[in-house]
């Protein structure tokens, strides 16, 4: 008996595993509430458009495990993607939007999910994947101005005048880079300053804060 109450005990969930099941259950919860929500407002009365929030709830649980277990970055790129490519399209559904109008916000999504997954890779802000993930996003936008019907100038005749700013958008990324790259050497330079006169040794810079 005192065995069977003791593999009882063991096999009791930790506090990490109700962790889990918490988020897991939340998330549950609120996607559950979000769709019948969409149906009693009178939003839509064809539930078959709801089918995004499936996908959804299932890009997020594997966003959840790989961040939270492995740590891969490619797989935090790809669930938060896929979540956001989701919510995308139900808006779309609901609003009646063809998808070619709304088809750069899918670039919008993508420059948004490279963020998450260069602070896993990375540990910090970097422009490594700051920069990437902000063009991409703003060429998104700006084509979204277009495929919206924002701009009464056709996109064939907006290039042919405007393509010149390719160039300065271009520049201005380099400068952002270089501006960023010259205050974290310089933000570095003065902690060896501090190390050495306290007789420590610098702190490194840049370390990783994922494999």
């Amino acid at each position: 008996m005192a065995t069977i109450e003791a593999e009882g005990l063991y096999d009791m969930p930790t506090h990490k595993d109700r962790r889990h099941l918490y988020f897991i259950l939340s998330l549950v919860l609120i996607v559950a509430g979000t769709g019948t929500l969409i149906l009693t407002t009178g939003l839509t009365d064809r539930p078959y458009r709801l089918w995004p929030l499936v996908i959804f709830l299932l890009a997020v649980l594997y966003m959840y495990n790989v961040s939270a277990k492995r740590r891969l970055s490619n797989g935090v790129f790809l669930g938060t993607f896929v979540a956001l490519a989701a919510i995308v399209n139900l808006v779309a559904a609901l609003a009646e939007i063809a998808v070619a109008d709304y088809w750069p916000l899918y670039a919008v999504a993508a420059g948004l999910a490279m963020v998450p997954q260069g602070f896993v890779r990375y540990g910090e802000a970097k422009p490594v994947f700051l920069v990437p993930a902000v063009s991409i996003a703003l060429l998104g936008a700006f084509l979204s101005v277009f495929s919206f019907g924002f701009s009464t100038l056709p996109f064939r005749t907006f290039l042919a005048r405007w393509w010149p700013g390719m160039f300065v958008a271009a520049g201005l990324v380099l400068f952002v880079v270089w501006l960023f790259g010259r205050s974290r050497g310089a933000a570095a330079a003065r902690d060896g300053d501090h190390a050495s006169a306290a007789g420590e040794p610098p702190a490194e810079s840049g370390k990783a804060g994922g494999p």
